[in-house]
């Protein structure tokens, strides 16, 4: 083969190392971006079981959002149909009599001292509901709300979401609406 078989042979010589640690270099690259890849995939599983997690905990959250409105939304209507406007005009005669300096005796009737009475134990009932906070506050020995900044402090679970109230809004909602029920079958 003279000089042409020498030359193959030496070619493959010089050939064959290189192809083996390109061989190599690309087995040990590919298995990097495998490993990568896996732990990419990893972190996409766990982003996306914390989104579900974040969006099941949202629903639950607009649930209670709901169930509050909806019980505000129906004594505010019974508020404003019965008691607002004679409410209203109360407060204008005390506001011009203390504006006026009038110091005699309001001569009320037993109806517009009833209409007070209901609509401040209805707005009672409302504010009970209101005040009552959606998201757990992470609370001293005494009892009270952790406030830094001015900012009450909420409790968190282990994916960082507030904590819903759900004991004390449940306990409320139910009283509340026992309350309204009573209170309804009164007017």
């Amino acid at each position: 083969w003279g000089m042409a078989g020498g030359a193959m042979v030496l070619g493959g010589a010089v050939v064959a190392p290189l192809i083996a640690i390109a061989g190599w270099a690309y087995d040990n690259h590919a298995e990097k971006a495998l490993n990568s890849a896996y732990q990419s995939s990893r972190e996409v599983n766990t982003a996306v079981e914390k989104m579900n997690a974040a969006e099941a905990h949202l629903t639950k959250v607009q649930q209670y959002v709901n169930s509050i409105y909806e019980s505000i939304t129906s004594m505010h209507a019974v508020f404003v149909q019965h008691y607002f406007e004679p409410l209203k005009a109360m407060h204008a005669v005390i506001v011009e009599r203390h504006q006026k300096n009038i110091t005699t005796e309001i001569n009320e009737s037993e109806e517009i001292m009833t209409l007070i009475d209901h609509g401040y134990e209805l707005a009672a009932i409302m504010t009970d509901v209101i005040t009552t906070p959606l998201f757990k506050p992470v609370t001293q020995e005494n009892g009270e709300a952790v406030i830094e900044d001015g900012v009450i402090q909420l409790q968190t679970d282990s994916n960082g979401m507030n904590l819903l109230n759900i004991e004390a809004l449940d306990k409320q909602l139910t009283t509340s609406a026992s309350g309204f029920d009573a209170f309804s079958s009164r007017i």
